[in-house]
């Protein structure tokens, strides 16, 4: 469900974002590095800002894996985990991001093998065709679509470390079945919870 994108100001690895919204995405940018320096931070940027977050994590994990949107990023794609390309195995990555038996073991796109933890991309894998990833790919990072406004995950620092990640309990509540059995993003989101004073999830 993904093709090939690439833009001058940067690259996104989901297809749901058009050439027009990239553009927006340059210039939100832009625009938050403006108020920032000027001191005028607008809190209605907030919700854009946390997926955009998430779409330049993202992108920073398919960069750590040696990967890109030219080669990796249409349709057809296979991750090259499991089709032994010798730059994605020979390659050193981040503990959190290293290829479970899975993604080695069962053919699917690479865009799995951006998220931030291996159970949780065992469990995408495993899932085949039984979720709508295009939807997935929305409520995580689509910060092209204004009608999107709960953000699912949020990302506080280096992506390829899960300490860094917060889920949401919308996507909790929605995604719920992808973070079975991954105690480290609890344990993260709690304590991102507990330092704004919120009940752990």
């Amino acid at each position: 469900n993904f093709s090939q994108t690439k833009e001058h100001e940067g690259e996104i690895p989901c297809r749901l974002a058009p050439p027009c919204e990239r553009r927006r995405a340059y210039q939100f940018a832009l625009t938050l590095r403006r108020d920032y320096m000027q001191g005028t931070p607008q809190v209605d940027h907030l919700l854009t800002l946390v997926k955009l977050n998430v779409y330049y994590a993202f992108a920073e994990n398919m960069n750590a894996l040696g990967m890109d949107v030219k080669g990796w990023m249409h349709a057809d794609a296979v991750s090259p985990f499991c089709t032994f390309e010798p730059k994605a195995l020979n390659r050193v990555v981040p503990n959190y991001l290293q290829p479970t038996a899975i993604q080695r073991a069962v053919p699917h796109h690479p865009w799995l093998d951006f998220f931030p933890h291996p159970r949780m991309r065992d469990r995408l894998i495993f899932a085949g065709n039984k979720y709508d990833d295009e939807q997935l790919c929305i409520d995580i990072m689509g910060f092209w679509n204004p009608d999107e406004n709960d953000p699912a995950l949020l990302v506080w620092g280096q992506p390829w470390d899960i300490a860094n990640w917060e889920m949401s309990e919308a996507y909790v509540k929605k995604w719920g079945w992808t973070v079975q059995d991954c105690p480290e993003l609890f344990k993260s989101t709690n304590r991102w919870r507990a330092q704004r004073g919120e009940k752990p999830l």
